[in-house]
């Protein structure tokens, strides 16, 4: 058992020279508070992957097959609804083709790599005029235009359900699988942390805020529960704007 000791305090404040210093006390006690032990087991859990498994497999722990699945039915759904539709259709939404599992891996794996090596516009990704800043790699992919043609039919939802009043059902479905499996496949320490963090986007959003302290000024912003030796998130909950009550005194986005 711990014993926590607060001991007396005494702060002098001074917030302006042209007045006096004010003294305060800050009230103390001393308690003792009892902190069970933490004996629990830590780490990665739920699965037989060891140190020599590639990166891959972990990486399919968090976003499995069956939900990019999920992912490649309903783009493929959306960009029918969108050839359908006459006022929308034109000759590239007309020459779409199915998307297959191999290309929605492909495309998940080229976002992830623009995450990481940013040029300032899409098209310089596959750029042949000059060598500085094309990715070659990423050309040998996917085509230019094939990627455009499921990032804009990119749905993360099922297009066929009505979606609901919160600002993030779009997104709600990918989310909550990738907050699941990472809670379900890691175990973490005792000490965590819960802070704001923002996610930097320049895109037009309803949720995108001004953050002028932030390192990231302008982009989402989340509150988010990491394992504090690691950084590991384990939950997240995108910030959609300040709570309101209703007339029962429920607090609700």
């Amino acid at each position: 058992m711990d014993t926590t000791t607060i001991e007396d305090e005494i702060l002098y404040v001074q917030p302006n020279p042209d007045y006096e210093r004010k003294k305060v006390i800050r009230s103390t006690r001393q308690h003792n508070k009892a902190i069970s032990s933490f004996n629990s087991r830590t780490g990665p859990d739920n699965h037989t992957l060891t140190y020599q498994s590639r990166p891959i497999e972990f990486f399919m722990l968090i976003l499995p097959e069956s939900t990019i699945e999920e992912l490649l039915n309903w783009t493929n759904k959306k960009a029918e609804s969108k050839i359908s539709n006459p006022e929308r259709r034109k000759q590239k939404k007309a020459m779409w083709s199915d998307l297959t599992l191999c290309e929605m891996k492909m495309f998940i794996g080229c976002i992830i790599l623009m995450g990481i090596v940013k040029l300032p516009k899409i098209d310089m990704y596959w750029n042949k005029t000059t060598g500085l800043f094309s990715i070659p790699g990423l050309r040998l992919l996917i085509p230019q235009q094939r990627f455009k043609d499921i990032y804009s039919c990119l749905c993360l939802r099922n297009p066929t359900q009505p979606g609901d009043d919160n600002p993030t059902h779009k997104i709600r479905p990918l989310v909550d699988s990738v907050i699941f499996n990472s809670q379900f496949y890691y175990r973490p320490e005792r000490e965590l942390s819960v802070d704001e963090s923002m996610i930097a986007f320049n895109g037009r959003s309803s949720l995108k805020v001004y953050m002028p302290l932030k390192p990231i000024k302008y982009g989402l912003k989340a509150y988010v529960l990491c394992e504090s030796s690691t950084g590991y998130m384990i939950n997240w909950q995108l910030y959609t704007g300040k709570i309101k009550k209703t007339e029962n005194n429920i607090p609700t986005n």
